[in-house]
């Protein structure tokens, strides 16, 4: 859990999401990364894609619930 958290921060940093951005997690799961993406830009365009119908209802709850708005896709 503690590598998962240090490359989910560092990639974050990387990318530096911002407002203009549309910003695709391919693998979403149940939404993490979006959900680290989204604190740090919550105007960005965000879309899950992850081909696990049950797990993108937790993700999609558990984003709601955030407050960001995501486009989830049921697909590999």
């Amino acid at each position: 859990a503690t590598r998962e958290r240090r490359w989910r921060q560092a990639l974050v940093e990387q990318v530096a999401p911002t407002a203009s951005d549309v910003i695709l997690d391919v693998g979403c799961g149940t939404g993490s990364l979006i959900a680290r993406l989204g604190r740090h830009a919550p105007d960005a365009q965000y879309i899950g894609l992850d081909p696990d119908p049950d797990i993108l209802a937790r993700a999609r709850h558990k984003l709601n619930r955030a407050g960001l708005r995501v486009v989830f896709e049921e697909g590999f």
